[in-house]
């Protein structure tokens, strides 16, 4: 699994949740790079699957440059209807992807979700997701320093205000 982010401490929990690799859009700066970067990784051919939850669309395009030709995209990350991207329709149809979008999912897998949860909650550092815990009352500080990247995940707590 090759994990690609501009963030130091995602980097740095993608490892400790199993990535193999991961990307630094720091170092790689354009798609191109990232392209030969997963290409040498993945021996020339790129990625089966690509799981896109950015939630911007220059992520969706990125996903579809990377996937390997025959592969899989997982569009999971944008939810936005008013944002676009400008996709050439041959970038799919050239390299036959499979594109499947997910924004809900079947009640079942809910309960499927916790039980891998409770089996694994100590294998992987599910608890230090949330770096940051806001009250209420700060819920635009918490918004802010998010957007900044000075925090990872925020949560809000409504019992404290």
């Amino acid at each position: 699994m090759i994990a690609i982010d501009g963030v130091d401490l995602r980097l740095t929990q993608a490892k400790r949740f199993g990535a193999d690799e991961t990307i630094d859009l720091r170092q790689y700066a354009d798609l191109k790079a990232r392209q030969a970067r997963v290409r040498e990784l993945t021996a020339g051919k790129g990625p089966d699957v690509v799981l896109e939850v950015a939630g911007i669309p220059e992520a969706f395009i990125d996903a579809i440059g990377l996937a390997r030709n025959g592969g899989r995209l997982i569009e999971v990350g944008n939810i936005s209807g008013g944002l676009t991207a400008p996709i050439a329709p041959s970038m799919v149809t050239f390299k036959s992807l499979e594109i499947h979008g997910v924004a809900t999912y079947p009640p079942h897998y809910l309960k499927k979700t916790l039980d891998f949860l409770t089996q694994h909650i100590n294998r992987y550092p599910y608890l230090e997701l949330c770096d940051a815990k806001f009250p209420l009352s700060r819920a635009a500080e918490a918004l802010d320093k998010s957007e900044r990247k000075e925090v990872t995940r925020a949560a809000l707590f409504p019992q404290q205000g």
